[in-house]
């Protein structure tokens, strides 16, 4: 019988032990469900006052405070989809540092300034419990780079201006230039499409008063089209390159811009200067 109670008097502590344990456990989110209670109650009734407003904050630290008891902080943000859109600019949009409550990251808002990073077309900003932020973005894809006022910019297939161009993108994409140029190139850039044999060897397509195109070809050709009738004007070009190999010969200008006459300019000779001595 002394073994028995001897038994049930240490059973009794371990038990109010463990009780006391779960009770300390739940403290934390007693205390964060009822300062977001106060939090709600504020805004519901509309209050303004530097009184309330001082009440409302402290509410909110213990919220934090109480959420990061439960282990319930961002520990981890996650970022997909990008390839050109800094990713430094898309961590610093979030507004989030390590440890911060994850109850309190407003994704909405935090999407809201992803989308105004250069290139992000679109985003998705989501909270993955317990301590996750996942973003996912969407980005505008480049199609050309647009030369103007000494200054290179990306441009998308709408004519839009995504940002300045870097080194690394001004290698892949064709160069545009004058004014008007990145509204009208989508629709220049689909004729060559069709037309390999002049698109592969577009340098530069200059915009000449708003009007035509001058296509500079690899080998310093010049490809005047004119204002109209310009898919008439690329397909004489591809017979002729065809027929008389004419884009691989010495020249400098390719007049089309007049539709019943072929103006070809041959480069000026380099000056040659005599070395020698010459006798008297």
């Amino acid at each position: 019988m002394a073994s028995v109670k001897s038994g049930r008097a240490k059973a009794r502590p371990a038990r109010r032990r463990k009780a006391a344990g779960r009770r300390a456990r739940r403290v934390p989110f007693v205390l964060a469900v009822a300062a977001l209670g106060v939090v709600i109650g504020a805004g519901a009734f509309g209050l303004r006052s530097s009184a309330s407003e001082a009440i409302a904050g402290f509410a909110n630290a213990a919220v934090d405070a109480g959420f990061r008891k439960l282990g319930l902080t961002v520990q981890d943000v996650t970022v997909s989809g990008r390839r050109n859109a800094p990713s430094g600019e898309i961590l610093a949009a979030l507004r989030v540092d390590r440890g911060a409550s994850i109850m309190s990251f407003d994704a909405s808002r935090a999407r809201a300034r992803v989308l105004d990073v250069d290139w992000v077309q679109d985003a998705a900003v989501k909270r993955l419990f317990p301590d996750t932020i996942e973003v996912t973005v969407s980005e505008r894809k480049p199609f050309a780079v647009w030369r103007r006022k000494g200054r290179n910019f990306v441009v998308d297939a709408k004519g839009e201006t995504i940002t300045v161009a870097s080194p690394a993108v001004m290698e892949q994409l064709p160069y545009l230039a004058g004014e008007g140029a990145p509204a009208a190139a989508p629709k220049l850039f689909a004729m060559l499409e069709g037309r390999p044999s002049i698109k592969t060897k577009l340098r530069q397509a200059l915009r000449v008063g708003q009007r035509r195109w001058t296509l500079r070809l690899e080998g310093g050709i010049d490809v005047l089209l004119p204002a109209s009738g310009v898919e008439l004007a690329l397909d004489e070009l591809v017979r002729l390159s065809d027929v008389t190999d004419l884009l691989g010969r010495d020249i400098r200008i390719v007049d089309l811009r007049l539709p019943d006459r072929l103006t070809v300019r041959a480069r000026k000779p380099a000056k040659s200067s005599d070395s020698g001595d010459k006798n008297t």
